[in-house]
């Protein structure tokens, strides 16, 4: 009833309000004895009919907020250096729980955006094998003849298809020259094309070389 009962708080202002409320800073301030403090009749009143003689304004940071917490007691003096000391620990403490819930809020936010992003990665994964893996089973059941080079042109995956096509065991072929089966015709071509798609980063443009078979066609 006496926090209620036409008390207004003043924050951070030099004069009381209207109504005689004290005012309140920013700063540590204590009341030995209410009856006899600088402020309004109305105040000094409104106190001395709830029997307050005197008080103690404490800032308070929560979390960049500011805010004060404000204790009467019902005599003169009750606020000596071992108390204050007390209700400074006590804000202490609070301050450091607030800024230590926060922390952890920001922590489990963290965690689940994380959490988010792995399961997101995860299924990426999951899709990204699903559909090399149908790749590789096509080029496999493939009858042309396919060849994947590296940058050095060197021969990292030749299909099934080789076999049928060229006569060439896909397995002797791997690690091997890229262009070690090229028609003489079409190596300057097929180098020329090869260098060009390793400097290009968009799509290239289809050409056409002949291969010589095992059997020398």
């Amino acid at each position: 009833d006496f926090l209620q009962d036409q008390m207004t708080a003043w924050w951070e202002s030099s004069e009381g309000a209207d109504d005689g409320s004290p005012p309140w800073h920013n700063t540590l301030q204590t009341v030995d004895d209410l009856s006899k403090h600088p402020w309004s009749d109305a105040q000094r009143a409104h106190c001395s009919a709830f029997d307050m003689r005197s008080s103690i304004v404490l800032p308070l940071d929560l979390n960049g907020r500011d805010a004060i917490i404000v204790v009467f007691d019902e005599v003169t003096f009750g606020f000596d250096e071992t108390t204050v000391a007390g209700f400074q620990q006590i804000v202490e403490e609070i301050e450091f729980g607030l800024a230590h819930i926060q922390s952890i809020h920001q922590t489990e936010v963290a965690l689940r955006e994380l959490t988010v992003a792995n399961d997101a990665l995860r299924v990426a994964e999951g899709t990204l094998a699903e559909s090399e893996q149908w790749f590789r089973e096509l080029l496999a059941n493939s009858s042309d003849l396919i060849v994947v080079l590296d940058e050095r042109a060197r021969v990292i995956y030749a299909n099934p298809g080789n076999a049928s096509s060229s006569g060439y065991d896909p397995t002797t072929r791997l690690g091997g020259d890229g262009f070690a089966h090229i028609h003489p015709d079409d190596y300057d071509l097929a180098f020329t094309a090869f260098n060009e798609t390793l400097q290009r980063t968009g799509d290239g443009e289809p050409i056409i070389i002949r291969f010589t078979r095992a059997t020398g066609e």
